[in-house]
């Protein structure tokens, strides 16, 4: 009688000649943090990257490159590649290697979500045995809509000296994403005018506008 047997071995798997098990150099990489959750147009974001072996063999000479696209770039003095010189097999969720990586947010970028890339090399084995493996993963990064208010309206243009009056100030979001904790200052050449700015101010501190 003739059997036939397959094996499929995957991405960094072999056979070992001597027991016949499976040795494997596996690798995961994930994005566990994004700061601030959502990009801001203007500003820095910082990913927060774990890197852990969950295969049965040894890895050495990891590095860890992000490749930015529009509308993210990198920083001047922070690096987009970082590198781990060895990590062990058969890692849990509490071991593993932690990266940081800073980019920088177009400030004209439209709200929406964009994908980079994370590159990753490392090897495994030792002398002229070593084997090399390159991995990429796509992440996705959400955007948010630039924040703008604007005063449109001042329900009065002059006030009486000496006279207690109310000022009523329409604000308009004309940006595409909410506001919150806004401050509005109003400075008048007389200097009369501090009481009506604390009003104001009191008011606002905890005043969300919702996007139109």
């Amino acid at each position: 009688m003739l059997f036939s047997i397959f094996i499929c071995l995957g991405a960094g798997t072999a056979l070992g000649a001597s027991n016949g098990n499976i040795n494997s150099s596996s690798l995961e990489v994930n994005m566990t943090k994004q700061n601030p959750d959502t990009a801001r147009p203007g500003e820095t974001v910082e990913l927060t990257v774990s890197v852990q072996n969950v295969g049965t063999k040894d890895l050495k000479d990891i590095t860890v490159k992000v490749n930015p696209e529009y509308p993210f770039t990198g920083i001047s003095g922070q690096s987009l590649e970082k590198s781990i010189s060895y990590l062990n097999a058969r890692q849990d969720d509490s071991e593993g290697g932690v990266l940081k990586f800073k980019l920088m947010t177009d400030a004209g970028a439209s709200a929406g979500t964009y994908d980079i890339d994370i590159v990753t090399t490392y090897k495994s084995g030792s002398g002229s045995s070593s084997t090399t493996y390159t991995t990429r993963k796509t992440i996705t990064l959400e955007v948010r809509g630039k924040e703008y208010a604007q005063i449109v309206t001042i329900d009065k243009a002059n006030i009486d000296i000496a006279k207690e009056e109310t000022l009523e100030f329409i604000v308009t979001n004309t940006g595409t994403s909410p506001l919150k904790n806004m401050v509005i200052s109003w400075k008048d050449p007389e200097g009369w005018s501090c009481r009506c700015i604390r009003i104001i101010q009191n008011i606002l501190n905890t005043w969300m506008l919702a996007s139109p």
